[in-house]
Parts: C-alpha cells; structure tokens; sequence
C-alpha cells in the first residue's frame, strides 16, 4: 500500500516536471517566434524606408532633368 502510493507520488512528480519542461520549450519557442517575426517587421519597414527614399531621389532627378530641359529648351528658344 505505501510502497504504490509511493510509485504514484513519484509518477505525479515526473508528470509535473515533464510538464514544466513542455511548458518552458513552448515559452522558448513563443518568444523565438515573436522574436524572428519583430526582425522580419523591422527588415521589411527598412526595405519599405529604401524603396521610399530611392523613389524620392528618382523623382528628384527626374524632376532636375525636366527643369534643365526647359530652361535649355528656353535659352536655345531666346
């Protein structure tokens, strides 16, 4: 009788500490998941930043080519 009660004392520990190490891999794995997700969000608001600053330098020079055109165009006209 004490020795069964014993075994299943010894069998509810191995229960809870496997559960506790169940619970610890998945936290691990939750934060290594919300981790990698926060450096793909970061990655991709940089690209987005890059896009939108090489757009603006293409307008940039776009926009310089045209005036350099008109006022060529205006002194070869005058």
């Amino acid at each position: 009788m004490n020795k069964s009660f014993r075994d299943d004392s010894m069998f509810g520990i191995y229960l809870m500490t496997t559960n506790v190490v169940v619970v610890v891999v998945i936290i691990i794995i939750i934060i290594i998941i919300i981790i990698i997700i926060i450096i793909i969000i970061i990655i991709i608001i940089i690209i987005i930043i890059i896009i939108i600053i090489i757009i603006i330098i293409i307008i940039i020079i776009i926009i310089i080519i045209i005036i350099i055109i008109i006022s060529a165009s205006a002194a070869s006209a005058a």
